[in-house]
C-alpha cells in the first residue's frame, strides 16, 4: 500500500479521497439506463470537468514524482470526461427535440388533424341555396321574360319606384307589384288551359266565368308529385292573394302608414310567391 507524505495534509487527502468517489459515482452512472440517469451524470461530469488538478501539485510539491504523474493522468481523464459529458448533453438535446418532433406528430395522428406526412387541402363546405333578395331578384330578371316579354320591364319599374321612394311612393309601388304578380299569375295559368280542368264551375269560376285565382293556383300546383309540398304551395300562393288584397287597397286610399313602414317586407313576401309560380310553370306545367 503506497503511503503519502505528511506534508500533504489531511484536507488534500480528503479532496482526493472526493475527487476518486466522485469518479466511480460518475463511471457507474455510465453504465445506467440513459432514461433515468442522464440528468444525474451531467451534473457529475460538469463537476468534475470544472476541477483543475493540477493546482494541486502546486499546493503541494512534496509529492513524489509517481503521484504528480498520476494527478496529471487525472486531469487528462477529467478533460476527456468532460467532453464525453457535453456530447452527452447534446444527445440529450437531440432526443428531446426527437420526443417533441414525434409528440407532435401524435397529435397531428389524432382524429380530425391533418395526418403526418401527408398533407391535406382545404375542406369542402357544403353550400345550400337560399332565397336571399338578391338571388329572387335575378332569378325574376332571368324568368319573366319567357312568360311575357314586357314583364321585365314592369318589374325594374316597380323596384325603382320602391328605391327611390319620393311623393305617394307606395301607391304607384303597390300598383305595380299588383299589376305584375296579376300578369305572372294568368300567364302561368291562361284561360284555355284552365279552363277545361275545371270541374265545379260554381266554386271554381268568377262572376265572368273565368277560372278564379284560387282556382288558377290549384291547377299550377296540379302537377307536383309530392303531396306535401304540393299542399305547401297551395296554402304559400293562397296567401300572396290575400297580399294582393292588401296591395290594392293600398291604390285606393290616401293614407295608409302601415302599409308604407311594412312595404319593403311586403315587397319581398310577393317576389317569392312569383318565384314559386314561376319554377312551377318551368318544372311542372
Amino acid at each position: 500500500m503506497t503511503k503519502f507524505p505528511s506534508s500533504l495534509g489531511s484536507t488534500t487527502l480528503d479532496g482526493l479521497d472526493g475527487l476518486g468517489t466522485s469518479v466511480g459515482t460518475a463511471g457507474a452512472g455510465l453504465d445506467l439506463s440513459i432514461g433515468g440517469q442522464l440528468e444525474p451524470v451531467s451534473a457529475g461530469l460538469g463537476s468534475i470537468h470544472a476541477l483543475d488538478l493540477s493546482s494541486i501539485g502546486a499546493v503541494s510539491p512534496g509529492l513524489s514524482p509517481g503521484l504528480t504523474a498520476g494527478l496529471a493522468g487525472l486531469g487528462d481523464l477529467a478533460a476527456s470526461v468532460g467532453t464525453a459529458g457535453a456530447g452527452l448533453d447534446l444527445s440529450i438535446g437531440a432526443v428531446s427535440a426527437g420526443l417533441d418532433v414525434h409528440a407532435n406528430r401524435k397529435l397531428l395522428d389524432f382524429p380530425g388533424r391533418l395526418p403526418s406526412g401527408r398533407p391535406r387541402g382545404p375542406r369542402r363546405q357544403h353550400r345550400h341555396p337560399t332565397h336571399r333578395p338578391d338571388d329572387i331578384d335575378a332569378f325574376l330578371e332571368r324568368t319573366l321574360g319567357m312568360l311575357n316579354p314586357a314583364f321585365p320591364c314592369q318589374f325594374r319599374g316597380s323596384l325603382q319606384r320602391s328605391e327611390e321612394r319620393g311623393p305617394d311612393w307606395w301607391t304607384q309601388a303597390a300598383a305595380s307589384e299588383r299589376k305584375l304578380f296579376l300578369g305572372v299569375l294568368h300567364a302561368a295559368a291562361p284561360n284555355d288551359l284552365v279552363m277545361p280542368w275545371v270541374t265545379s264551375p260554381k266554386h271554381q269560376l268568377d262572376e265572368h266565368d273565368r277560372p278564379t285565382r284560387r282556382t288558377r293556383i290549384a291547377w299550377l300546383c296540379r302537377s307536383i308529385p309530392n303531396k306535401s309540398y304540393r299542399k305547401f304551395l297551395l296554402t304559400e300562393l293562397d296567401s300572396a292573394l290575400a297580399l294582393i288584397e292588401l296591395f290594392n287597397t293600398a291604390v285606393h286610399v290616401d293614407e295608409f302608414p302601415e302599409f308604407e313602414q311594412s312595404f319593403s317586407w311586403t315587397q319581398l313576401r310577393l317576389k317569392v310567391a312569383m318565384r314559386h309560380i314561376l319554377e312551377i310553370w318551368l318544372k311542372w306545367s
